[in-house]
């Protein structure tokens, strides 16, 4: 096969990995001039699905074609998600320092349902895919600087400034 492809390119290189999880995991970081996803920093879309379900790569294939495209990314298990596949949530998962709107974002479609992809497994996705404070404004937790949930009217970290009480006249 490799001779095939020599005739097409003077330069072949395989890329492969042991395993399922591994070798899509490899693909989706590859980079080699401008061909390869090149997946090392947040911002942007990737598939995920069950090898034990290939007809839902099929459906990712449409995805991948139609805008937010990005590499096909595999679990082989729906109640657990492998580590290396968590590693790699946690090397691309986006931030920001100061203003989330000036942030990128990571978009991961979820291929098949419940049974393929497990409930727990989900939520672990979505919360390795999304936006968090990183620098000083990440010393608390729910995105303030005190630990404590956001208030309107206040400044991150500061309390929320009282009401103002109507004048009587």
């Amino acid at each position: 096969m490799i001779q095939k492809v020599g005739r097409v390119s003077a330069r072949v290189q395989r890329v492969g990995a042991t395993g399922t999880v591994q070798n899509a995991l490899l693909f989706a970081r590859y980079s080699d001039g401008s061909f390869g996803w090149g997946i090392n920093d947040p911002g942007h879309g990737m598939e995920l699905a069950n090898a034990d379900r290939p007809l839902d790569a099929a459906a990712a294939a449409t995805i991948a074609s139609s805008g937010k495209w990005g590499p096909l990314l595999i679990t082989d298990t729906a109640d657990a998600l492998p580590p290396e596949l968590r590693s790699f949530f946690l090397d691309i998962k986006p931030g920001y320092e100061a203003d989330p709107t000036r942030a990128v974002y990571n978009h991961v479609w979820l291929m098949g349902d419940a049974t393929a992809i497990g409930g727990q497994v989900q939520a672990e996705i979505d919360e390795l895919a999304e936006l968090a404070p990183v620098g000083a404004a990440s010393t608390g937790t729910l995105g303030t600087a005190s630990g404590g949930a956001a208030q309107p009217g206040g400044l991150e970290g500061e309390p929320n400034p009282a009401p103002q009480q109507g004048k009587k006249k």
